[in-house]
């Protein structure tokens, strides 16, 4: 791999190194971790970090505008955590590119300057993050650091830590100097598999009847976890009602359209409901009076007002056309009408034969290179621009309806669901207690 490496740098006439951020993870893992770790080959390590450095590209290519800050780290911060040899060595590597408040300010000019380019330049080029996770999944290959059995506290300290080995500007750098990895619980939200194929599950049959009684809140996606081949049977139907009676919330997390939200949140017995993958919630307040039910009316809350969400509908329109273009058998949800946030795009509900494998992948990566999020559902790619997701959604919805802080009752909550776009929720959840449609 190394050799044609090196023939296509120098049949492009370039001399750019091959590796980045990806390597320098990896590299980090041996030189610190434990020799007792069992063995794995550098391609499978390389796989897992490339994954990660994907995940991390593409959430710095999200940000409208990027503004770094001069280093704080110094050479006794180094030789504190590297020890003293490797701290040394690691220092006059570092200290090449450290940003001192000089180069910091002559960065940001630039960003300042080229950030929008640099953004569509590198989108058109990358490869996305579902399509390499694919990739080494239908190979066969380890796709966390847990399948590698690289402890958690290491991993972290990696991706936080291997940009000081090496004299390499790279997204590692970017991304520690623009605070990234300041943000509370960065690392543990954002570094996981997608899909959550590291946590383990478990048959519904399992779970202990004693942790069942503590649970007070029921949350679920809607498609393939209450549906079944398109329908809502009368059985899940059903078991929402139980479930309402037996006193218990029920909120539906989904990323079907705000049209379809209105109806649920009116008439199915749900307590609330969590739509266009995090972009709003609904709840049908019922007010009572002298035991009999008085009055109702919808609360409706957006993460967006109507006029970003109007301009950003505008610039979906646009990518609509590209998928269009060059995914012809690719079709509009069926309830795009309804939606104010998202584009979701039908590979499957209303598509037959449905889409192949390259074709959903493509749909994703357009919507990637014009800087908008992409995830997959098991019948649609939902498209938006923002940070919105299911889980941030949630925590709103319960601090308003339930007045409730979903962080400190997480022991009484449990979570249905079935896809990818369902992973903030599965990496919340994963810890306590986790329910996923097998």
């Amino acid at each position: 791999t190394l050799v044609l490496s090196g023939f296509g740098m120098t049949i492009c006439e370039g001399g750019y190194p091959a590796s980045q951020g990806e390597h320098l993870i990896g590299h980090y893992v041996e030189m610190l971790g434990s020799q007792e770790r069992p063995e794995s080959f550098h391609g499978e390590q390389i796989g897992v970090t490339t994954l990660t450095m994907a995940r991390l590209q593409e959430m710095l290519l999200q940000q409208e505008k990027l503004h770094v800050v001069p280093s704080t780290r110094g050479k006794n911060d180094l030789i504190d955590h590297f020890g003293p040899d490797l701290g040394i060595a690691c220092w006059e590597e570092f200290s090449k590119k450290r940003l001192t408040s000089g180069a910091a300010e002559k960065l940001n000019e630039k960003l300042e300057r080229e950030w929008d380019s640099i953004r569509e330049r590198i989108s058109k080029v990358k490869v996305s993050y579902f399509t390499l996770l694919d990739v080494l999944r239908r190979a066969g290959a380890p796709t966390t650091p847990e399948d590698l059995h690289w402890p958690k506290s290491l991993y972290y300290d990696a991706v936080r830590y291997a940009r000081e080995i090496r004299n390499r500007y790279t997204f590692l750098d970017l991304a520690a100097d623009g605070g990234v990895f300041e943000k509370p619980d960065f690392l543990e939200r954002n570094l996981k598999c997608a899909a959550g194929s590291a946590l383990k599950m478990k048959s519904l049959e399992q779970f202990p009847l004693r942790k069942l009684r503590e649970v007070e809140y029921v949350l679920a996606d809607i498609d393939d976890t209450l549906t079944k081949d398109g329908y809502l049977p009368a059985t899940a139907y059903t078991a929402l009602e139980r479930l309402k009676a037996a006193g218990l919330k029920v909120v539906l997390i989904t990323g079907r359209s705000a049209g379809w939200c209105d109806h649920i949140a009116r008439m199915w017995p749900v307590d609330g409901v969590v739509g266009e993958n995090g972009a709003l919630y609904f709840h049908m307040r019922k007010f009572e009076r002298d035991g009999e039910k008085h009055e109702k009316l919808m609360k409706r809350f957006f993460e967006k007002n109507e006029e970003e969400r109007k301009r950003k509908r505008d610039s979906l329109g646009k990518i609509w056309k590209q998928i269009r273009d060059e995914v012809p058998r690719a079709k509009l949800a069926s309830d795009q009408d309804y939606r104010v946030a998202d584009l979701g795009v039908d590979f499957c509900e209303d598509v037959f034969p449905p889409l192949e494998e390259a074709e959903i992948n493509r749909i994703i990566s357009i919507f990637e290179e014009h800087g908008a999020l992409a995830k997959l559902s098991s019948i649609h790619v939902n498209g938006w621009f923002g940070e919105q997701d299911k889980l941030k959604m949630t925590r709103i919805l319960f601090k308003e309806v339930f007045e409730e802080n979903l962080e400190e009752i997480r022991d009484r909550v449990i979570f249905v669901g079935d896809s990818p776009n369902d992973a903030p929720m599965f990496e919340f959840f994963s810890k306590r207690r986790r329910c996923c449609k097998c």
